[in-house]
């Protein structure tokens, strides 16, 4: 599908910036310093995979990284989904 391994592990990373949204957007509020670990995770992940992936020449864009979004969406709402849930139904908890 063409995507770089560099590239498709820095979208992967991605998911600390959905859980973010996601929680500004149901009005929970988001702190200064949890976009700050955003801002510094994203940044870090992109020093360590972006210049192996920029330097193998692929595509700008292609089909595999629209596919390799799919981990970061899903995964970061599931954190949504799950911290919902735990506040609907607080007693079935694991102890």
């Amino acid at each position: 599908l063409g995507t770089q391994p560099g590239t498709a592990a820095f979208i992967c990373s991605l998911q600390s910036v959905v859980v973010a949204l996601m929680a500004a957007r149901s009005g929970a509020g988001v702190a200064r310093a949890t976009w700050l670990a955003v801002a510094l995770s994203v940044a870090g992940v992109a020093c360590l995979e972006l210049p192996s992936a920029l330097s193998g020449g692929g595509a700008a864009f292609c089909v595999g990284d629209l596919i390799a979004l799919g981990q970061p969406v899903g995964f970061g709402l599931s954190y949504v989904v799950l911290e919902e849930a735990m506040a609907d139904h607080p007693d079935d908890e694991l102890p």
